[in-house]
């Protein structure tokens, strides 16, 4: 296979996944190892000695299992980078005493954008027994592993966010979220009159990030135009000539990470200032993106459902930090993805906590998370239900805006609630759906 074809490949898949409110959207180029077929469920057991004060785990009690079931496959791997943060979090709990003495277990399984392997990963997982929760992302769950999980009664926190089935829960708002979210945020800047977005040709893209945005922008009066860039183009001149010519105030952005960085220097070189556009924050990675073109990104709004990994003044930040560091993570912890799979695991203990560790059974879990309103999110908003109604799944459906300045983040607060939009409730409210 030519190696144009195997990017072009690569950026179709990552642009598939940024899409319809999926959980995560990886780089098409982390991680250049790849597996083939279904991989069996690899235990990554971290056990951690017990902090000073803390707990401790009893060995006589059993494991508690999560896996994450995600892709991996030549040209993206999501799982990688997930399972490092899930192992992560696992490290901080066991070094708390687990659940309740139990110690938290973190099992990996790849699948390839298949039912087929997802399905096997279902079931393999499953055997293990002791399993209280799945996380992960794969695209097919929805008609794979998920059928598998609900009929053991065990809930996942997949990446199929536009659902609305009671056992699949999704954390955060996803890309089809953070569109809404800066559409909200653009009809209340008095600056900003014409719109453009530019998204990948794919279908899913062009029938989604209109769905997203053009409700909100034109029901406050404003004007939006879309432009779409061929999964394979190495030059983004033509097209970012193709933006200009709209004349637009702001330009909203959907690219794999790869591609984000061929965009930034067409707009650099083409006058228009990055403070000026807005980035999925799955692609705003600090080794890929962020670092590399230095100048060409400054003042870039970043778009993400996670506190900004720079921001260790915050405690829960400083603890992910920390975690990546010292559970010997083979992953750069400066990402949404491996943050995603931390935050996933600590919610879980969270929830598990507060209903009581000899309580907190699957069911009673997912019952849990069927109900929480207002809860606090590790490393993001809050808990929210019911869910939005375009995507019932969806209970952390917030979106934070970052800045990307003096190489660090900077929250947003202008017009946002402490950086925070809830996009998906805007456009509950533009389409009349909210009820």
């Amino acid at each position: 296979m030519s190696r144009r074809r195997k990017r072009a490949i690569g950026g179709l898949l990552a642009g598939v996944l940024c899409l319809g409110g999926l959980a995560a959207c990886g780089s098409s180029d982390e991680n250049k190892s790849a597996t083939t077929g279904a991989e069996a469920a690899t235990a990554a057991s971290t056990t951690a000695a017990a902090s000073e004060g803390g707990g401790k785990i009893d060995p006589s009690k059993p494991p508690v299992r999560i896996p994450v079931i995600s892709i991996k496959m030549p040209g993206l791997d999501l799982l990688t980078p997930q399972a490092e943060g899930a192992k992560a979090a696992a490290h901080v709990i066991n070094s708390q005493g687990g659940f309740g003495g139990r110690e938290v277990v973190i099992d990996e399984c790849a699948t390839e954008l298949t039912p087929a392997t997802a399905t096997v990963c279902a079931n393999r997982t499953l055997e293990k027994g002791d399993v209280i929760a799945e996380i992960g992302c794969e695209v097919t769950w929805a008609m794979s592993g998920l059928e598998i999980y609900k009929r053991a009664k065990v809930p996942s926190l997949n990446c199929a966010n536009k659902l609305s089935d009671d056992w699949n829960f999704g954390a955060h708002p996803g890309t089809f979220g953070e569109h809404a979210a800066v559409a909200a945020w653009l009809c209340e800047r008095d600056d900003v009159q014409k719109v453009v977005m530019l998204g990948q040709d794919i279908p899913q893209q062009r029938r989604e990030e209109p769905e997203a945005t053009k409700p909100i922008i034109e029901g406050c009066g404003k004007e939006i135009e879309y432009v779409f860039v061929p999964v394979d183009a190495t030059d983004f001149t033509p097209y970012v000539n193709q933006v200009l010519k709209h004349d637009p105030d702001f330009v909203i952005t959907q690219q794999s990470p790869g591609p984000t960085a061929l965009m930034y220097k067409a707009f650099q070189q083409a006058g228009f200032p990055a403070e000026k556009t807005s980035s999925v924050g799955s692609s705003c990675i600090y080794e890929e993106v962020l670092k590399p073109l230095g100048a060409a990104m400054e003042g870039a709004v970043c778009l993400g459902g996670w506190k900004p990994w720079d921001d260790e003044a915050d405690s829960e930040v400083a603890q992910y930090v920390q975690a990546m560091k010292e559970s010997g993570a083979g992953y750069d912890y400066r990402s949404e993805s491996p943050q995603w799979g931390y935050a996933h695991v600590m919610w879980l203990y969270e929830a598990a906590k507060e209903l009581g560790f000899d309580k907190a059974t699957p069911e009673a879990l997912a019952e849990y998370m069927r109900t929480a309103n207002g809860v606090p999110m590790p490393l993001a908003k809050e808990w929210k239900n019911p869910g939005p109604s375009m995507a019932t799944s969806t209970k952390q459906p917030a979106t934070l805006f970052l800045r990307w300045q003096d190489g660090k983040f900077n929250v947003i607060e202008e017009g946002t609630d402490g950086g925070w939009i809830d996009g998906l409730a805007a456009l509950d409210a533009a389409t009349g759906n909210g009820g």
